[in-house]
């Protein structure tokens, strides 16, 4: 089983249902479709957004992301919370 790829929403058509995610490895962009963000509860996906994904190859031949994970960061810590221990650790 290959490991579960990452990376943020950079272009989002509503209208076709078609985006990119940039990798965070920095290899590249890969497709994403509306009924992958649709299986994975994302109704409406906004620029910016970070996923976690597997690659898969849709029916036309295109490698794109399946079985998406929307990251909605730790739910535990605030980014203030976040930034102050930072700080304090610095």
């Amino acid at each position: 089983m290959t490991p579960r790829m990452s990376g943020d929403l950079v272009y989002w058509n509503a209208h076709t249902g078609f985006g990119e995610i940039d990798l965070d490895d920095r290899n590249g962009r890969i497709a994403i479709y509306r009924a992958d963000l649709l299986k994975a509860g994302v109704k409406t996906p906004q620029v910016g957004d970070h996923f976690y994904f597997n690659t898969g190859v849709a029916a036309h031949g295109v490698t794109a992301a399946i079985d998406l994970c929307l990251d909605v960061g730790d739910p535990t810590h605030s980014v203030e919370t976040t930034r102050a221990r930072d700080k304090i650790t610095s």
